[in-house]
């Protein structure tokens, strides 16, 4: 998750600027939904989405209502709240109000979508689902229940069954171009050590 860019490279070289200058051509124009926004690398995601990709066309966010929270109380929430990172115990905090002042028009195509994953056909609207059809390209899968303590069934029902809903909206999507599926502590949990490859 993390971005070279021209602030941050150390040796004074444009080499990390032409990396972030292509990410950023990559999204312009795109639209994402991201599952999972309230989670802590949903919340890393959205962040790095509207600080570096300013040119990027919508981003719709799959949440779910709380008792007694509306999806628009729960969205304001998330904008207003801090993304927390570890880095061996050291925490900074990056707040979404700072991707907001730097980009504010970004801010502006972040879109609320009232859904569940755990739900069929995600529990979306039919006016919210044709829209998500024709205006998504790619999509972030990062919603997940990360409890070891958790039911088998609710995990299955999640992790598994939510993450087989989220695929069968892409296969309707009009324009795709990519699926992204951050998968839980428990994928492949037999390997010492997991690479990022297709597994059976």
């Amino acid at each position: 998750m993390d971005a070279i860019n021209k602030e941050t490279n150390e040796n004074g070289t444009n080499e990390g600027f032409n990396k972030t200058n292509s990410l950023e051509e990559f999204y312009a124009t795109s639209g994402i939904i991201l599952t999972g926004a309230t989670g802590f690398v949903g919340k890393g995601l959205l962040e790095k989405h509207i600080r570096m990709c300013p040119r990027i066309a919508a981003i719709f966010i799959l949440l779910r209502p709380e008792t007694n929270k509306t999806i628009e109380q729960r969205f304001t929430k998330l904008i207003d709240d801090p993304v927390r990172k570890c880095y061996s115990c050291f925490f900074q905090y990056l707040s979404l109000s700072g991707a907001k002042s730097k980009h504010p028009s970004v801010l502006s195509k972040v879109y609320p979508v009232k859904g569940d994953v755990i739900l069929p056909d995600l529990n979306l609207s039919r006016y919210d689902k044709n829209l998500l059809l024709e205006e998504v390209n790619i999509v972030f899968h990062v919603a997940a229940t990360v409890r070891f303590s958790e039911l088998l069934h609710v995990a299955v029902n999640v992790n598994t069954k939510g993450t087989g809903r989220v695929i069968e909206l892409w296969n309707e999507l009009r324009h795709p171009i990519s699926f992204v599926h951050v998968s839980t502590a428990y994928s492949n949990a037999n390997l010492h050590e997991i690479e990022e490859k297709v597994y059976t």
